[in-house]
């Protein structure tokens, strides 16, 4: 089989759908925010809340040291060994300047450890420098060292009084306190522009509410009411309110508001509204809820765990003003990861574990931000510390074995799944998950073999399933049990028939075989139709006229490949192919030798290196054209 099917270039297979964050759908936005146009919300959470973006550019603010009687020593930075604990991606130096600089490097770096030691230790030497008080209370509040994120974010509202943000912060800190009036006056000031269009309103009506003022609580949050994007918002809100306030007929309008809307409906909405109808001797309805969303999102493990846990009467998603505070934290944490804006998720997380240190979801996304930030370690460390007694354990530690394999800790991660797959004798997830796990390690039968028992816990098949259909087919292929593949690969387009990557890895298949010619290109045309600047994609068409002896047509989509995936190593070696058989050889050469440059996967190797040592198409690639 060509290496252009690599498990690799076709993308990884997916596994059934499992929650990344709040839930499955988080690249919808599905939190209590679901429903807000993410391309405005989270863009306006992202730059109001960087430490750059806080009272000015950075630009503007004084250098280090400028604060100071004396200017500081500018000189080459003197690198400190082992200092202060930090991850290790970025160097710690002496001077204030270059602890800055420091600080700086482990920010771009995602090292917001070592951003916040760094500007800590600048700090040290230079502690009245706004520019410094504003990031280290910043990544201070990203690692949860809250106490001095606190006292530094106090700091600043004194010595940076243009913030807008470090004042919404300490007020979150007084109402954790209970000092409700003080949290209110610390807000005073504030402007509701920017990130405060709605998270200031929310935490204002918090701390009313936290005054036993419902009423106010609920007026405060009237500018967001009759806006499109933030109506979603304030009815949850408005409903909790009401709700915490013991005001049933006056929350359930608002909850229902926001349930019987799909663009806003969000797991902790079906939650906060089953418990209230449950707590209203409205079980039935509460099951209807529950039964309605599970039905959208099928073969979510999150999902599940919430139903298994409102089954058991474990669920209590709402028992204090803090606890609400904390949900508008978790909403805006949830929004501003859309738009991959992580330190300021993880700020926005930390501050609704600090309201509610028992908020699971809140303790989950910590550890999702980490890892994709590429802090595996810490990310383990996170999920790993989460109790077995929590409502997200079991996907949590779904996410741990997929984390240690990350960590090439493939045994700890094998027996995860292992223990899972037993303790939910009815899961699906865990036995996927193995397949995952034995891909990876081009181990085909096994994979193939957990796979095929995924499927039998599944039952009937259902579209959702299409995915480990896939899986399974790429794992047979791979493991040259071509028929069994080919008869997944089809069970996968019958339950989802415009699925573009079974389309591509179907009809590329058959082509490569000599089977199907033409069905097959209509296939990887219909794939190209839908994500026509998938790269990798747009080389299977241009690889399949090759195939077909298009040589022209296949130079045409291998070029315009080339333009999409440039550092692909197959689609350069492709791409040079196609042009030696329309006699373009120096730019074939050309293609080979950057191939090779590029570090193609071992199997590929070999010929890329024979092809450049000949300085020509060799005989056995010149023949490489499918056969009806």
């Amino acid at each position: 089989m060509s290496a252009h099917l690599s498990f690799r270039r076709r993308g990884t297979a997916p596994t059934l759908p499992r929650p990344t964050s709040a839930d499955r759908r988080i690249q919808r936005g599905n939190t209590p925010l679901a429903g807000l146009p993410l391309s405005r919300l989270a863009l306006v959470l992202a730059l109001a809340v960087m430490p750059a973006a806080c009272g000015g550019a950075v630009g503007s603010e004084p250098a280090p040291g400028a604060g100071s009687d004396a200017s500081p020593v500018i000189s080459s930075p003197v690198q400190v060994a082992a200092a202060d604990g930090v991850r290790g991606t970025a160097p710690a130096y002496t001077s204030v300047y270059g602890r800055y600089l420091a600080g700086r490097q482990a920010q771009f770096n995602d090292d917001s450890a070592g951003a916040a030691a760094n500007y800590v230790a600048a700090l040290q030497k230079d502690p009245d420098n706004p520019l410094l008080i504003r990031r280290a209370w910043f990544f201070l509040l990203v690692e949860g060292r809250m106490p001095e994120a606190m006292a530094l974010a106090r700091k600043a509202m004194v010595l940076d009084p243009e913030s807008t943000v470090s004042p919404l912060v300490v007020a979150v800190g007084l109402a954790d306190e209970g000092k409700w009036t003080d949290a209110l006056i610390t807000l005073k000031d504030l402007e509701p522009v920017g990130l405060n269009s709605f998270l200031l309103p929310l935490t204002r009506a918090w701390i009313l509410q936290g005054q036993d003022k419902a009423e106010a609580a609920v007026k405060a949050m009237d500018s967001m009411k009759d806006q499109p994007h933030l109506a979603p918002l304030y009815h949850f809100h408005a409903g909790m309110i009401y709700d915490l306030s013991n005001r049933p007929g006056q929350a359930w309008p608002e909850y229902e508001k926001v349930l019987n809307d799909e663009g806003s409906i969000t797991l902790r909405a079906v939650q906060v509204g089953a418990d209230f109808l449950r707590r209203h001797n409205r079980l039935p309805e509460a099951e209807a809820l529950f039964a309605r969303y599970r039905a959208t999102h099928p073969g979510s493990a999150l999902v599940e765990a919430a139903w298994a846990d409102f089954k058991n009467g474990k669920e209590k998603p709402l028992r204090s003003t803090r606890d609400g505070l904390a949900e508008a934290m978790y909403g805006s944490a949830t929004s501003v990861a859309e738009a991959q804006s992580y330190d300021t998720a993880q700020a926005f997380a930390r501050l609704a574990l600090m309201l509610r240190p028992d908020f699971p979801y809140a303790d989950m996304l910590v550890g999702d931000l980490l890892a994709r930030q590429g802090r595996f370690a810490d990310a383990a460390a996170q999920y790993a510390a989460v109790p077995k007694t929590a409502q997200t354990w079991f996907p949590v530690r779904l996410k741990l074995a997929e984390i240690y394999q990350e960590l090439n800790r493939t045994e700890e991660a094998r027996k995860i799944l292992t223990d899972l797959a037993t303790q939910y004798p009815h899961a699906a997830d865990p036995l996927s998950d193995m397949g995952e796990l034995e891909r990876r390690l081009k181990h085909w039968d096994a994979a193939a073999a957990a796979y095929r028992k995924a499927i039998e816990r599944l039952g009937t098949p259902a579209r959702a399933h299409w995915p480990v259909w896939y899986s399974l087919g790429i794992a047979l292929e791979r493991g040259k049990r071509w028929p069994e593949a080919e008869q997944a690969f089809k069970t996968a387009l019958s339950l989802e028939k415009d699925q573009p990557n079974v389309l591509n890895y179907l009809g590329y298949s058959w082509i490569d075989r000599g089977m199907n010619l033409q069905e097959g290109k209509a296939l990887i045309e219909r794939a190209v139709a839908q994500r026509p600047n998938d790269g990798y994609i747009v080389d299977s068409l241009g690889w399949a006229l090759y195939l077909l002896g298009d040589y022209p047509g296949a130079v045409r989509e291998l070029e315009r490949a080339i333009t999409l995936k440039p550092a692909d190593p197959t689609i350069n070696d492709h791409l040079g192919d196609a042009l030696w058989q329309v006699g373009r050889e120096n730019e074939a050469r050309f293609q080979w030798q950057r191939a090779l440059d590029l570090k193609p996967e071992p199997e590929d190797l070999e010929a890329i290196t024979a092809k450049i040592k000949a300085g020509r198409l060799l005989k056995t690639e010149t023949s490489k054209k499918a056969k009806p």
